[in-house]
């Protein structure tokens, strides 16, 4: 009778942990899907509060480093208006490479916008507000950045 029981233990032992698994497999695979990552396009993501272009051997590079406060897209465009975050932004490591003038004008103005070209793989930036709305004007982007600026 004792063995019988036992075995009726372990078989909802076992049971009750497939079925642990299988809901943290589910909350690992939506939290991944919903999660702080986004698939934008033409090998573009905003991931970490920041958007990435993905290389031909799957290498993503940071785009535009944090803190990207709000970001539209569509099939060409990708519209973000970024705040300056001098933890990230503050280094000359991350500069290397890239423009320092752009660097001083969002030390400057604290918060800027970004157009990106996804066809083209070109990008306007960073821009003032008056200097965004033309450009989003001129190349007739209807995108629109929902967060209070």
């Amino acid at each position: 009778m004792k063995t019988k029981k036992l075995v009726g233990q372990k078989e909802k032992f076992f049971k009750m942990k497939h079925c642990v698994i299988f809901i943290l497999i589910g909350q690992l695979v939506t939290s991944c899907i919903h999660g702080d990552y986004w698939d934008l396009g033409n090998g573009y993501s905003y991931c970490a509060k920041s958007i990435c272009k993905q290389d031909e051997k799957g290498v993503d590079t940071l785009v535009l480093f944090p803190e990207i406060i709000d970001y539209a897209y569509n099939e060409r465009y990708i519209v973000a208006y970024q705040k300056f975050d001098p933890a990230s932004l503050d280094n000359d490591t991350v500069w290397q490479r890239k423009e320092i003038r752009y660097y001083q004008q969002m030390k400057k103005q604290k918060k800027v916008y970004w157009v990106i070209d996804k066809v083209k793989d070109s990008i306007y930036g960073p821009l003032d507000k008056s200097r965004y709305g033309c450009i989003v004007d001129s190349l007739r982007i209807q995108l629109a950045l929902h967060k209070k600026q």
